[in-house]
């Protein structure tokens, strides 16, 4: 159903998510590290040109190296934001699939309604014909079995649209609880590359003073 694609497209999108923020972290960790053995080096470093100028030329690979995980990081965004607008159209039509089954079920209640009405008036008319005419009574009897099957027939088919209609919404709470999980690891990827962006700056700032 359309329901349960959303949801296993909820699911991926969330296994991509945290395996893509995972790969920030290791990309983050592996850059302090760099971070601190350029520290490290710099101390070092203040009489071996030779050393500094190779200290140097890594730490451009890996401001070279951060500056494609934070540009793949972007994509893998936007490609969130595509998906997130096609759960929200997807959304969308499950609402509107509901309001029909709502009007469905509004119709059947109308139906069972006036039944009910007509039962009763039956019911009555057939009084009126037994208190008249006593050889008739085979006949009213076997009206009375077939209004009471349709009855059952009724209750039935509202058992149905009740049902339908608590699995409609049970479904749209499930599609609400992974959309709402989406947008918490949207929020921890954010929150990593904002740590990305700050290593970064910090290893400008070191080659800066490897330069002077």
């Amino acid at each position: 159903s359309i329901l349960g694609a959303t949801l296993n497209d909820l699911a991926k999108e969330k296994e991509c998510l945290q395996a893509c923020l995972d790969k920030k972290s290791e990309n983050i960790a592996s850059l302090g590290e760099s971070l601190a053995m350029k520290e490290k080096t710099i101390s070092g470093m203040k009489n071996i040109i030779a050393e500094m100028e190779q200290a140097s030329r890594q730490s451009t690979e890996a401001l070279i190296m951060c500056e494609q995980d934070i540009s793949r990081m972007r994509r893998q965004l936007d490609e969130t934001n595509d998906e997130l607008a096609q759960i929200a159209r997807e959304r969308d039509l499950l609402a509107h699939e509901n309001d029909s089954l709502q009007e469905q079920f509004s119709k059947a209640k109308q139906e069972n309604q006036a039944l009910s009405k007509k039962l009763n008036d039956t019911h009555n008319e057939l009084n009126d014909i037994k208190q008249k005419v006593q050889d008739t009574n085979l006949e009213v009897n076997k009206l009375k079995n077939i209004l009471k099957s349709e009855e059952s027939e009724n209750r039935q088919m509202m058992d149905q649209l009740r049902k339908a209609n608590e699995d409609a919404e049970n479904w749209e709470n499930k599609a609400r609880q992974a959309e709402a999980d989406n947008n918490t690891l949207k929020l921890e990827l954010i929150t990593a590359e904002a740590e990305g962006n700050r290593l970064k700056e910090k290893v400008d700032s070191l080659n800066r003073e490897v330069e002077q």
